[in-house]
């Protein structure tokens, strides 16, 4: 099949492809901060649009390449000008300084480590004299912790007293963007509320939508909770039917993310497949012959999925499978037969029109491209091999279908979480029938929680086949070599394995000699160059410093990839800080050594205060003792890094230590740090805030 030909058997192909590209570089030019205005892009696309209808009429046959030149042209400006409108919307000038805002809550409160977070809208805002309407932006807030936030429900008002700020970009070197993630959430800002600079307002009758999606989603809970279920078997229960994924805990996840079925965590096409498919098990035994009533029974199941996407939270992976349902049954009743291709086409552009930023979105990729890797790959490699027992073909099309979707989303993986799951086939073996159970038997439970006896029977082969699960994914888990971590690949080497991947495609649709040669070549090329970087990567002697408010370190990197984490606190827990860094010190395959206490090495030596690296001498200061200190003459070293427990006078210190630069940790609160910036202004000395600069690298 050409390209030609590709194009007309699927006629939203094109305009989809042109719709994404759109979208990429309005996100771009958004991000690089040019004056570009949107309402620009909507006269350009009105007026290629014009264009369009008069060209359709006016150019022959004969020149309908330049009328697809003008279609892929409309689209790019479609995407670029709706992607720009909907970046644009999240942008506002916050107050410099505190103010009182009036706010919405538009999500229930969530615990974290530290605060409680909860998504809101602006109402108002002012100063104590009053407040004036606001334009309605959402915003991330984190509130001191305290028992009274746990009352809180959507759609609850406050009146708060906070600094709210636009989203930061990411600090530090190839961290996760945090801000910008917000962002294509549809977030304005963010800020901190503490105790005290709060009151709940009157609460009125709630009635939004999203207040009623969480009120179903707490009562399917609290249903859950009746049948007292072990408390992990409980948490599974309900990530697995309902998406409610608070209560998982990090051990949970990463055990399901090694063994290669962490997908089944997310809702997606798989669940909504099972509920499809009970409910047309029932409508075939109802409706038989009855034609009005199959066509009436699959209309309500189609509402049916819609409410449940919309009581699960209506996430990107959900509606992606219950519109491509939606679009199968109508094409049902038209045609009598659907093209799967052209419906997940048609989902993804018309995904894309509604919400462009979803394109940004992890899941929302990964659904994706699973879903399109299963549609092209599956179909071929079942018909290679076919089994005379019905149980060995069942367990054949469960494998090969983990593998085809696991081959599709393979650079995505490697890109975004740096790991790879070796036993994915062996886990998904049990796990998909696993999930079809709990789902039909949550079911089941649920219809029948009136009738005790039958309810606790059901609730006990539940909860039985709930602890199978997670005694089969644990126990892949402790497999070795279960998951190969730390592969780093860059953005470019994604692009080259997707286009290896659709040369695979290729040569099994159509096996000849040239494009096998195209295809081993392409692998051959990619493998080459990825190893050609990996030994090639080059490293100077440096020592690093990174913008991680609870745990001041610094961090020696020798040429050799030989590195030592030093920890000034020793209570300080570096796990948050191997999480952030993971994909920078995974780039250049630093061996990590964590220095906690005093240790001497052949490059190296640490006993606080002093630490030398290839006789790069930094004064270590987290306490005011070293500025009570009387010395005739002050040592020199290359620089003062303060951290968490400075609290003295730069004059003081510099009569210790003497240096023309000086690392201000984050750990430091603000107040001190904008004194230590003014204190080295008048000495002049070179002073770094590590808040405001992020990640800082000294080579030696």
């Amino acid at each position: 099949m050409g390209i030609s030909t590709l194009f007309q058997r699927y006629p939203l192909l094109l305009p989809t492809i042109s719709l994404i590209a759109g979208i990429y570089i309005g996100k771009k030019i958004f991000f690089l901060a040019w004056t570009i205005y949107s309402h620009s892009g909507l006269l350009l696309c009105l007026l290629l649009l014009l264009f369009m209808l008069f060209a359709y009429s006016l150019l022959g046959y004969g020149k309908r390449w330049f009328y697809g030149f003008l279609v892929c042209f409309f689209f790019i400006s479609l995407g670029f000008t709706l992607s720009l409108l909907q970046l644009e919307r999240t942008k506002i000038d916050f107050s410099s300084s505190a103010s009182y805002y009036r706010v919405q809550l538009i999500s229930s409160v969530h615990e974290t480590e530290n605060a409680h977070r909860v998504e809101a809208i602006l109402l108002s805002e002012g100063d104590s004299v009053g407040l004036k309407a606001s334009r309605k932006k959402r915003v991330q807030l984190f509130f001191e912790k305290d028992s009274l936030l746990s009352h809180l429900q959507c759609d609850d008002e406050l009146l708060i007293y906070t600094r709210i700020k636009a989203p930061a970009p990411a600090n530090n070197y190839e961290a996760f963007d945090y801000g910008r993630y917000l962002i294509y959430q549809g977030f304005s800002g963010t800020g901190y509320v503490n105790n005290g600079d709060w009151i709940q307002l009157k609460s009125f009758k709630k009635h939004s939508l999203k207040h009623k999606s969480l009120a179903c989603q707490k009562k399917i809970v609290g249903l859950y909770k009746k049948w007292h279920l072990k408390e992990e078997a409980y948490t599974l229960l309900s990530a697995l039917t309902i998406g409610y994924r608070v209560d998982l805990t990090p051990d949970l996840r990463s055990s399901f993310s090694s063994a290669g079925v962490g997908h089944i965590l997310a809702l997606s096409g798989l669940h909504i497949g099972f509920i499809a498919l009970l409910f047309n098990f029932s409508v075939e035994r109802i409706s038989r012959d009855n034609r009005f009533l199959k066509v009436f029974c699959k209309l309500l199941l189609i509402i049916m999925l819609w409410g449940f996407s919309f009581v699960v939270g209506s996430t990107s992976s959900v509606i992606r499978s219950v519109f491509m349902f939606s679009l199968l049954t109508f094409s049902s009743f038209i045609l009598r037969k659907s093209n799967s291709k052209q419906n997940m086409c048609i989902t993804l552009f018309v995904m894309l029109l509604y919400n462009p930023l979803w394109l940004f979105d992890v899941g929302f990729q990964l659904s994706f491209v699973a879903v399109l890797s299963i549609l092209i790959l599956f179909p071929i490699l079942q018909d290679k091999v076919s089994f005379r027992s019905k149980i060995m073909n069942y367990f054949w099309n469960i494998g090969l279908l983990s593998l085809v979707a696991q081959l599709g989303v393979l650079p995505l993986i490697l890109y975004y979480f740096m790991s790879f799951p070796l036993y994915f086939l062996v886990g998904n073996l049990l796990v998909v029938p696993l999930i079809t159970l709990i789902i039909y038997l949550t079911f089941l439970g649920l219809v029948t929680f009136p009738l005790l006896v039958v309810n606790r029977i059901i609730v006990f082969l539940l909860e039985k086949t709930l602890n199978l699960l997670l005694l089969w994914v644990r126990g892949i888990e402790q497999l070795p070599y279960s998951t190969i971590n730390h592969i780093w690949i860059s953005s470019t080497e994604v692009l080259w394995l997707f286009i290896i991947l659709i040369l695979f495609a290729i040569l099994l649709y159509k096996p000849r000699f040239q494009f096998m040669a195209t295809f081993l070549s392409s692998l051959i090329i990619f493998l080459s160059v990825h190893f050609y970087n990996y030994q090639n990567v080059r490293l100077k002697n440096s020592v690093v410093f990174y913008d991680m408010k609870n745990c001041p370190v610094i961090h020696c990197i020798d040429s050799n990839r030989e590195s030592y984490l030093t920890l000034v606190k020793k209570e300080s827990d570096p796990d948050k800080l191997v999480r952030t860094m993971d994909r920078y010190w995974s780039h250049y395959h630093l061996r990590l050594q964590c220095i906690k206490d005093s240790c001497q090495q052949t490059t190296f030596f640490y006993n606080k205060p002093l630490l030398v690296f290839h006789s790069y001498k930094v004064a270590v200061i987290d306490t005011v003792l070293y500025c009570r200190k009387q010395t005739s003459t002050p040592l020199e070293v290359d620089l003062i890094y303060l951290c968490s427990g400075f609290r003295g006078s730069l004059t003081n210190l510099l009569s210790v230590f003497s240096s023309s630069i000086l690392v201000v940790d984050s750990s430091l609160p603000y107040y001190l740090q904008n004194r230590i910036v003014a204190e080295s202004m008048e000495k002049r000395i070179q002073c770094i805030l590590l808040s405001a600069k992020g990640s800082y690298r000294f080579s030696i």
